[in-house]
Formats: structure tokens, sequence, C-alpha cells
């Protein structure tokens, strides 16, 4: 490309250039950001009449609905929804007189140790005693 050449493209793009830089920064002026609106509480259904306005919906109330929740954000179980049921699987002991060991729930757990809210009191040969909410559940090695 010679020097000739190189000075036309130059003079050619550079009032292009000018008036497209002129337009953007003038379009986004003219356009100015409103501040963010709380999002509304109620909202109307349907078409409204003129004497009468369409349904109205409480979104506050329908926020509170388990249903009508966020599906990423974490949930608290509430007095009405009936929590699992705990339950303690015991796939074997490796009984020894210092430190027997149990496996419940695909877990080893000694003597003492808390597992799904139950604390393990004893370790026998083929039975393991756990307190869950002041009772003794014994467990039992099947086989």
């Amino acid at each position: 490309m010679t020097d000739r050449t190189r000075k036309t493209l130059v003079f050619l793009t550079l009032p292009v250039v000018v008036v497209w830089a002129f337009y953007s920064l003038t379009e986004k002026r003219a356009v100015k950001p409103s501040a963010p609106q709380p999002p509304p509480t109620q909202a109307v259904i349907g078409q409204p009449t003129a004497n009468q306005p369409g349904p109205v919906i409480d979104i506050a109330e329908k926020q509170l609905a388990l249903w009508g929740n966020d599906p990423f954000q974490a949930r608290q179980t509430s007095a009405g929804v009936k929590q699992q049921e705990l339950t303690w699987h015991l796939s074997g002991i490796m009984y020894s007189n210092q430190t027997p060991v149990a496996i419940i729930n695909n877990r080893p757990v000694h003597t003492g140790d808390m597992i799904d809210n139950a604390r393990v009191i004893a370790i026998e040969g083929k039975t393991v005693t756990l307190e869950h909410e002041g009772r003794l559940l014994t467990l039992t090695v099947k086989g």
C-alpha cells in the first residue's frame, strides 16, 4: 500500500467515524437511566372493563406458598410440612475391646459420635445402641 492510498483511506473513513461517534454519544445522552423501581406487590390479570377492574392477585401472598418461592433459594421447612423421617442402617461392626467401630448409614462411627441427630451410646458384638431425642434405639447386624 502506498502512502497516497493510506492517506486517502484515512481521510475517507475519518468523517464516517466522527459522525458515528457523535450519533452514538447523543443517543446515549438522550436516554437517561431511571432509578430502579421496586416490583409491584399486586398485579391485575385479564382485561379490565370500564366499571370493573380485572381480578387482583396479591403477589406477596403468593410468594409465601411453597410453589411460589424462588427454586434456587434454600427453603426452610415449615411446621405444616412433615419432615423426612430419620432412619439408621447398620451395615457392620468391627469390634475390639479398645476401639469398636460401627458402620451406620455408610459412615464409620465410634462410641460418643453423632450420626443424623443421634448419639452412639454403645457398640457391642452384634448391636449398636443410639440415643435420639431421649429414646434409646438398638440396631442389630443382620445375617
